[in-house]
């Protein structure tokens, strides 16, 4: 291109750019801060003409809110409910007892089946009860000694639980105190078992004193077996569980002691009659004579006391 077209062109395109600047006052037509301050004013107007809580206000300065503390969570109990570890303190002292017997149970009546069944049928037949003390002969043998023994542990544990129930505390450990409601519970009956045996030596009633004294293992091992669940229900039930079967122990037992006490009428009615005063004196140092001892113990320990 030629210089003389040159020269034209350029001042005519410097011209159209520049023109409209010094039309509008020498204002950068590129430059949109203007626009955006109007933008912002009128969406500022809008808001506020809306009332809407939720629209964005640009006149007040948004604050970032701080997060709130997040609280621990408490697992809420169910009212009346108490946690085991509250209402037994001895709680897992008292799951080792009760596995142990649970496990003791399992094995004996797993392999002494057959004696567990005569020893059912002689408790509630009398006639069967005196042809089963003829199989086994004048000294018990080993299947109901162990069977016994499941009788004696059983029954310390449910003494030990009685006087935990009657907050009495012979010894300020469980061990020792469990042991001591077991030697308490095995004392009662050797030397009920060794006066039995005493006095079928001394008077002429040998024979009948051996069914009597058979009688009694015959029941108590019936009775083992039957502690079984209240000594569960009394170790791990709540508070009115425990009530019902702490009763309903104790009922068991009057009437299982009832019930043997008939059944020893049978064996020695025949001697009743005639001596009479012997029969009161055993009554009495026997029978009697040990419940009181006991009872007498657990008010000494306690405020329970006996009636006058």
């Amino acid at each position: 291109m030629s210089e003389k077209l040159k020269r034209p062109v350029f001042w005519f395109f410097f011209g159209w750019i520049f023109f409209p600047v010094l039309l509008n006052g020498q204002q950068n037509p590129f430059e949109l801060s203007p626009r955006l301050k109007v933008s912002k004013d009128t969406a500022a107007e809008k808001n506020a003409a809306t009332g809407n809580p939720f629209d964005i206000r640009e006149d007040i300065p948004l604050e970032k809110p701080e997060p709130a503390p997040i609280a621990p969570q408490i697992q809420q109990r169910p009212s009346g409910v108490q946690p085991l570890s509250e209402t037994h303190p001895d709680s897992a002292f008292l799951f080792g007892v009760i596995l142990t017997m649970l496990i003791l149970l399992t094995l004996l009546v797993t392999l002494l089946r057959p004696v567990i069944g005569k020893v059912y049928k002689a408790f509630i037949n009398d006639n069967l009860l005196n042809q089963l003390h003829r199989e086994q002969g004048a000294v018990v043998l080993i299947p109901y000694r162990l069977l016994y023994f499941m009788f004696l542990f059983n029954a310390g544990v449910f003494l030990y639980l009685i006087l935990k129930y009657l907050k009495v505390e012979l010894f300020e450990s469980y061990w020792w105190m469990l042991l001591a409601c077991m030697a308490i519970v095995s004392g009662i009956f050797i030397l009920k078992h060794f006066a039995i045996a005493f006095l079928g030596w001394v008077f002429p009633i040998e024979k009948e004193m051996r069914v009597y004294s058979f009688t009694i293992v015959v029941f108590n091992i019936m009775t083992g077996i039957l502690l079984v669940p209240f000594n569960i229900a009394i170790s791990y039930g709540s508070a009115e569980i425990i009530n019902g079967a702490v009763y309903g122990a104790v009922g068991l037992l009057l009437v299982i002691y009832l019930f043997r006490s008939l059944r020893a009428l049978f064996v020695g009615g025949r001697f009743i009659a005639v001596h009479k005063f012997h029969f009161l004196l055993y009554l009495c140092a026997v029978e009697v004579a040990p419940v009181l001892v006991l009872i007498k113990l657990i008010s000494l320990n306690s405020g329970f006391q006996l009636p006058n």
